[in-house]
């Protein structure tokens, strides 16, 4: 993404006070997400950075289910045309970081023309405003008008057609601001703050998004822990386990999957939970549970036991790895070593060779 620093500091003046006390009276425009939530300011602030490097204020709300989600309050200059408009607005994203509402205060948005925006305005405006791939972000400010004059948009030519379809006709700087004030860089500082927040917390935070009927939050909570940024909870082992047995949600699999990674495999908790639940996982999945397992881990007698379950296979690769898993158990059930030695008159090299591996082994404990 390409920006002009020199524009911005042109065309733009940004001033940063938080202004939660204005009454609802002073809001002219909500958007129908934010109508539908009775929201609690805390009194916590936090600090991330705009694209300029400037530090700006984030306040943090809550609404009644114990949910969080970050706002900001700014005034900004939009000018064109030698004439400057001031965009008093509150922006709020969900504790993802990601784009949930936008108010106006004081007076209505309005246009070049100066007719001030309609419902369908607004309605397009927030639909621009939730997409985080807008063509938006391609453009610097001055390339947003054609060289051509018209009266279109401005006197100095119209919204280029690559990305008219972009922006609320007549308005396109003032669509081009708020998309940039949302979305330069401040979803993955939200994210990341969202971590701090749930890794120094209570836990009561982390069930509130574990357990909401938006999946959004469980998409969030699985990607932080599998990319090692959220510290492990027996929330987060329910998720995991509810994820990779998930037949319906191809993205919450996969993310549960990752997670799975990271999991401390010695809490024998966690096994005889895992050992429950490893019969529901749909046989192609079995293999990756099986990679995430490893073999360097003390296996409990429930999660053994339903490992081999799966051993009457005519898939050579997957009963190879199951016996390559469960190498290390120290009493071996005779159909894992019937299959041991099936394996090893394998033709297929990989497979002989932990097979070979597996009775090297279990040989060595017999001696000890």
């Amino acid at each position: 993404m390409k920006h002009s620093m020199n524009a911005y500091l042109l065309l733009f003046s940004l001033t940063l006070p938080f202004l939660w006390g204005m009454g609802k009276g002073d809001v002219v425009f909500q958007s129908q997400e934010l109508q539908k939530l009775n929201l609690t300011a805390l009194d916590e602030v936090a600090y991330i950075l705009d694209d300029k490097g400037d530090s700006i204020q984030i306040t943090s709300v809550i609404d009644e289910k114990g949910l969080l989600y970050w706002h900001r309050k700014l005034e900004t200059e939009v000018c064109l045309t030698g004439e400057c408009k001031v965009v008093n607005v509150g922006i709020y994203w969900y504790g993802t970081g990601e784009f949930m509402g936008l108010e106006v205060y004081g007076e209505q948005l309005t246009k070049t023309d100066h007719s001030v925006f309609s419902r369908e305005d607004y309605d397009q405006l927030i639909a621009i405003l939730q997409d985080d791939w807008s063509a938006l972000r391609e453009y610097e400010f001055e390339e947003l008008l054609d060289a051509k004059p018209t009266a279109l948009d401005g006197v100095t030519g119209a919204t280029r057609k690559e990305i008219a379809d972009e922006a609320v006709k007549g308005a396109v700087y003032t669509t081009y601001t708020l998309w940039h004030l949302i979305h330069e860089g401040e979803k993955e500082q939200l994210r990341s703050l969202m971590a701090g927040r749930l890794n120094q917390g209570d836990g009561s935070l982390l069930d509130a998004l574990s357990m909401d009927s938006n999946r959004r939050y469980r998409y969030f909570l699985l990607e932080l822990y599998g990319a090692g940024k959220l510290k492990e909870s027996e929330t987060m082992k329910r998720l995991i386990l509810g994820g990779i047995t998930n037949k319906d949600d191809r993205y919450l699999s996969e993310q549960a999957f990752k997670a799975l990674m990271k999991v401390n495999f010695n809490d024998p908790a966690f096994q005889l939970d895992l050992a429950r639940v490893y019969p529901d996982i749909q046989p192609k999945d079995k293999v990756r549970v099986l990679n995430a397992l490893g073999t360097g881990i003390d296996l409990t007698a429930g999660l053994y036991n339903s490992l081999i379950l799966d051993l009457p296979t005519n898939n050579e690769w997957f009963a190879a790895k199951i016996i390559e898993t469960v190498k290390n158990y120290p009493k071996q059930a005779e159909s894992v070593l019937n299959m041991a030695g099936k394996l090893a008159e394998s033709e297929n090299s990989d497979v002989k060779r932990i097979a070979l591996d597996f009775k090297h082994v279990h040989r060595r404990g017999l001696q000890e």
